[in-house]
């Protein structure tokens, strides 16, 4: 428990023996790539004396040290290319693999050639090694002063690129490799410089008319005055930090307001199409890699949605290379087939994976999120709540880094573990489980 990892690494060998840590000579030829990593490494290691960071000649040839410590990119840094070769896993590997700008080696081993201890971190991106640098602090164990390490081989990479909700709560959700917000983001540069800045900005088109003495919400607005309000949320959203774009008609009417209804003959899906239409001109016009999602007002897979998208496609259909927002089968749901996500983008159009937006499990559940098709990866970026409880959202971010080994019972423990540390882990973990059983859970519920 105390030196297990959660998210689990996806391919790990871990060793029963530990490495005792005493002078470090560190080497990160591209220190300022690691942000917030660098000083938690630097912390980790007890790491007090200038410079943290040695050249690579100054700390091969350190004879004080007796932990030899290497973190970059293997192409450009010879000495730690060549201390791979003695591990199992190939930089080349890495690359081949999905999400790999995320991905890492981690090696941590007796070198019995060189006799001291090594610590090996490869990665093509700083945020690569931001993530090793946080299984390395689950590895770490600090007794009468001194820093063990447990030795450990880890090649591992997301399945998911986008990990995180509406709600981030910070710090230890980036500990936990969560990278993304949607709707609502709080402190972005903190977050950036936890690599966790991937924001996605929500537009609700919509607005209110009165009608017959009383108000009627919920009403597409695509006039000129309507565009014209939705490139500017594009401006505000791009400058607030914005790195994707939603536009959101979800719960809202099929309806248009009046002076949308008078310029597009009351065709409620060409004055949609118009408007995102233009709301993508404009976000691809600001940064061509960014990607604008939708999410229709039949959200959910067992909503008659094919209607729907029928008749956008009818009218010119979804921008070239969007991504579609849903929550799943139903507005909460347990299971979410793949199938349904990939019909479901596929009827509208959509060529970009989608994004699931995740009402399960949300409230005051504690217990740890059901295990979901691994084959998500492959139709989604990301499954994101829009909040929840602490052991909900880190057991969530374990199974979208790994689906396949997740375990539900064992990503709650460390969640736990994480919480309250390793004395009072089992505490938390005892009050968490009683709690949520003798609670009504999300079965006994009205599902919408």
């Amino acid at each position: 428990v105390e030196l297990a990892v959660i998210p689990t690494p996806r391919r790990a060998r871990m060793g029963d023996g530990m490495i005792a840590v005493g002078r470090v000579a560190l080497c990160v030829p591209a220190w300022d790539d690691l942000r917030a990593g660098g000083p938690q490494l630097a912390e980790l290691l007890q790491i007090k004396d200038a410079p943290k960071s040695l050249t690579p000649a100054d700390a091969l040839a350190s004879a004080e040290a007796d932990t030899l410590a290497l973190v970059g990119h293997p192409d450009r840094f010879p000495a730690l290319a060549e201390g791979l070769r003695a591990g199992p896993h190939s930089f080349d590997s890495l690359r081949q693999l999905p999400n790999n700008d995320q991905g890492y080696i981690l090696s941590v081993r007796w070198d019995p050639a060189a006799r001291r201890n090594v610590i090996l971190i490869a990665a093509s991106t700083g945020q690569g090694a931001y993530y090793a640098i946080q299984t390395l602090r689950q590895l770490t164990w600090v007794k009468d002063g001194r820093v063990h390490v447990r030795e450990a081989e880890i090649l591992d990479w997301p399945a998911f690129p986008a990990r995180g909700s509406k709600r981030p709560s910070g710090a230890w959700e980036w500990a936990l490799k969560g990278n993304f917000c949607y709707e609502i983001a709080r402190d972005l540069p903190a977050a950036q410089r936890h690599f966790a800045d991937w924001y996605v900005a929500a537009f609700l088109p919509s607005v209110s008319e009165m009608r017959e003495g009383r108000t009627v919400a919920g009403l597409l607005d695509a006039s000129p005055a309507g565009v014209t309000r939705a490139l500017n949320w594009v401006q505000t959203a791009r400058a607030a930090g914005a790195r994707d774009y939603c536009v959101h008609v979800d719960d809202q009417k099929e309806e248009l307001a009046a002076e949308s209804a008078k310029l597009f003959h009351g065709d409620y899906h060409a004055a949609l199409a118009h408007l995102l239409r233009q709301v993508y001109a404009a976000v691809k016009e600001a940064d061509p890699k960014t990607t604008l999602y939708f999410c229709p007002v039949p959200y959910w897979t067992l909503a008659d949605y094919e209607t729907s998208a029928g008749k956008l496609r009818a009218v010119g259909g979804l921008p070239e290379d969007c991504g579609l927002m849903l929550c799943g089968p139903e507005v909460t749901s347990g299971p979410i087939p793949a199938a349904d996500v990939a019909r479901y983008s596929r009827l509208y159009g959509a060529r970009r994976k989608a994004l699931i937006y995740d009402n399960h499990l949300r409230d005051l559940d504690l217990g740890p999120v059901p295990a979901r098709d691994p084959a998500l990866a492959d139709v989604a970026i990301g499954i994101s709540p829009e909040r929840g409880t602490a052991t909900t959202r880190a057991t969530r971010l374990d199974w979208a880094w790994n689906p396949e080994a997740y375990d539900p019972q064992r990503s709650l423990l460390l969640a736990c573990r994480e919480f309250a540390g390793f004395q009072n882990w089992r505490k938390v973990y005892d009050m968490v489980a009683s709690i949520e059983y003798a609670l009504p859970g999300p079965e006994d519920r009205t599902r919408a």
